[in-house]
């Protein structure tokens, strides 16, 4: 296992920046690496070594998924294609909810809900149809930022 070492002009900044590289890890990562840090006088030291049976271990998981599931006898694939629509659903939510700014319905009438349903709808058609036409154009362009943009176009009377 290789050691990196960085010096520090103090021991508060070691401290600083062993909890900041912990703090980074996250979940996935986490026991990959173990610092240390010693205050030496003048000059403090941070060091960290690579746990590297640990890194073989995630290394070969990588890229999979583990799908827990009460359905009981069911073929793989179709569970995957069950997850695959519930994240496309959680995120047409989340479209509605954010890029859309829909929030819970607070008519009484029958008509105004279902106008407001309708609308909602709509709204997402649009988004999804301006994503769609994006894609070969601007790969990485939104729909929330090409909205952005045209929000700041303003007409000038003369």
């Amino acid at each position: 296992m290789g050691a990196a070492q960085a010096a520090l002009g103090n021991a508060p900044q070691a401290r600083g920046l062993a909890h900041e590289a912990r703090r980074r890890t996250g979940q996935v990562a986490r026991g990959l690496a173990a610092d240390r840090y010693r205050a030496g006088g003048k000059r403090s030291f941070f060091s960290f070594e690579l746990n590297r049976k640990k890194l073989r271990q995630v290394r070969r998981r990588e890229g999979r998924y583990l799908l827990r599931t009460n359905l009981q006898g069911q073929d793989p694939a179709r569970l995957w294609q069950f997850y695959v629509q519930l994240v496309e659903i959680e995120a047409a939510f989340k479209t509605l909810k954010d890029d859309l700014g829909l929030r819970p319905i607070h008519h009484q009438l029958e008509h105004r809900i279902e106008a407001h349903i309708f609308a909602a709808f709509m709204a997402y058609c649009l988004n999804i149809t301006l994503r769609a036409r994006l894609k070969p154009l601007a790969g990485g362009l939104t729909p929330r930022a090409v909205l952005d943009k045209l929000a700041t176009i303003q007409m000038v009377a003369s």
